[in-house]
């Protein structure tokens, strides 16, 4: 990366090479996807994400900060034997 990397702890450095990762797929996906969309039929274009191994499948149709029921139901069963502020103890 091009950093001095004794001060770091190991996870910023895994933190920094996983974003630099992320930022050269993100460019790279952007390119094949112009290439994909130069040479195909219009109703057959797609967007640079579907080229991006970085993100992932289950992601890509669901859009981001939506909860579905069930995600509720999980995080309430995560959160009940969870004391609060005034739980006595």
């Amino acid at each position: 990366m091009g950093i001095d990397p004794n001060p770091l702890t190991l996870r910023e450095i895994w933190l920094m090479s996983e974003g630099k990762l992320r930022q050269e797929w993100e460019h790279t996906s952007n390119i094949m996807s112009i290439i994909h969309n130069v040479n195909c039929k219009k109703n057959k274009q797609k967007s640079a994400d579907h080229f991006n191994p970085m993100i992932p499948k289950h992601k890509k149709s669901s859009s981001p900060g939506q909860f579905k029921t069930k995600d509720f139901y999980v995080l309430k069963g995560m959160l009940k034997n969870v004391g609060g502020p005034n739980d006595g103890s």
